[in-house]
């Protein structure tokens, strides 16, 4: 991969600007990130864990299961037992954990909300059809977050909607955890590949295209990679990882916004993958971009 330069970039006090016809890059700078307003966590916040063989059954069995809105899979008793409450409806305000039940698929009907997803389970996990929205006033923050425990492959081919606040999206296994399905919302999205697997985060197929920035800030080694189309919504993209590299690989990508590297590498494999600001500019030499 060779590195491309840009000629019209200049430097003041440690910060890179980029001008175009378009619009403007400021490194340095995260205005549009630190305006995403985050909620606070709120008393009523409930802790769920999915248990898809119901509270009638002790212990977890598969992780397949319909989240459709009926179904009382959601269970307040970490050991899946009939000690806890359930609900077939979380809220923008309730923590919800996949920990436990063997290699399966979750099927969303409608739209399955929570403030936030924690999975922990080391198995490969699958949740589709429907909505999943993620963001809230819950006790463990916003957005999807798979641990270090787990270390299999995890797919959310559901179309994910950002629904409160600055949203994370977080994977510090070994496994890949990929969106399909496509990102909306009007939130700021925050990408942290905290573990060393190369695109160990991996936006596909459908398009990213939420109301806020997209911010890279992962602290492990391993790549993040976007290939879906960047829409014009998205009001950013901000590189802001010193170990985790950015890799834009659609040449399609439309948005016009800002692009940002506050610190690390952003690359793209195309021109165009930077989008309508790069598709105006002439391209030369520059370190933290590449093609």
């Amino acid at each position: 991969m060779n590195p491309i330069r840009f000629p019209f970039l200049r430097r003041k006090n440690s910060r890179t600007t980029l001008f175009s016809g378009r619009g403007r890059i400021l490194a340095g700078s995260v205005a549009l990130l630190a305006a995403a307003v985050v909620p606070t966590p709120e008393a009523n916040a409930v802790i769920y864990f999915w248990d898809s063989n119901g509270a009638g059954t002790p212990g977890f069995t598969t992780v397949t299961g319909a989240w459709n809105g009926t179904n009382l899979f959601w269970n307040t008793d970490s050991t899946g037992g009939a000690g806890g409450t359930t609900t077939a409806v979380p809220t923008n305000a309730d923590d919800l954990n996949i920990t436990a039940g063997t290699t399966g698929t979750i099927t969303i009907t409608g739209t399955g909300t929570g403030s936030s997803l924690t999975i922990s389970d080391n198995v490969a996990t699958i949740i589709t059809g429907g909505t999943l929205a993620l963001g809230g006033s819950g006790v463990s923050g916003s957005g999807l977050f798979v641990t270090s425990a787990d270390n299999a492959a995890t797919t959310i081919a559901s179309a994910l909607t950002l629904n409160v606040g600055a949203v994370s999206l977080q994977n510090a296994g070994t496994g890949v955890l990929s969106f399909t399905g496509g990102i909306t919302g009007a939130q700021a999205l925050i990408l942290n590949n905290n573990g060393a697997t190369a695109n160990g985060i991996t936006i596909s197929t459908g398009s990213l295209n939420n109301g806020g920035t997209v911010t890279n800030f992962g602290t492990g080694a391993g790549l993040t990679l976007i290939s879906s189309v960047i829409g014009t919504s998205v009001l950013g993209v901000v590189q802001n990882s010193a170990t985790s590299q950015l890799t834009l690989s659609n040449a399609a990508n439309t948005f016009t916004s800002a692009v940002t590297i506050t610190q690390g590498q952003l690359n793209a494999t195309s021109v165009t993958g930077f989008g309508a600001i790069a598709a105006t500019s002439s391209l030369s030499d520059f370190p933290r971009y590449g093609f």
